[in-house]
């Protein structure tokens, strides 16, 4: 038989950073002349939504409660900056603009 686990609490905190080397696109010409002024916003708005500009924050602990098996909750902060919701699905007027997520995970682990 295996000893139980004596380390059964363990904190943790993250930060991570994902900023792009592309700079926002933004029209240098006038598409509406030729009638697709639509396709050539959709277009501008499809490159810019790949972008990444965020920072993370999170906080968790981790419950050993066996040697098999652990519970973990983690709550995230997610700072994202104007059209940097590459990894987010939002709406189009979403990413013009900065804004906060708000995320919790529970999870279980084990091992067989």
């Amino acid at each position: 038989m295996q000893k139980p686990n004596r380390k059964l609490l363990t904190p943790y905190t993250l930060f991570s950073i994902a900023f792009s080397e592309n700079d926002i696109r933004d029209a240098t010409s006038d598409w509406s002349l030729i009638g697709q002024d639509t396709f050539h916003q959709m277009a501008l708005h499809i490159i810019n939504s790949t972008r990444l500009e965020q920072k993370n924050c999170a906080l968790g602990i981790r419950w050993d409660f066996s040697n098999q098996a652990a519970f973990k909750m983690q709550w995230d902060n997610v700072h994202i900056d104007t059209y940097g919701y590459g990894m987010w699905w939002r709406k189009e007027e979403t990413s013009r603009s900065p804004g906060d997520i708000n995320l919790a995970t529970f999870s279980m682990e084990f091992v067989l």
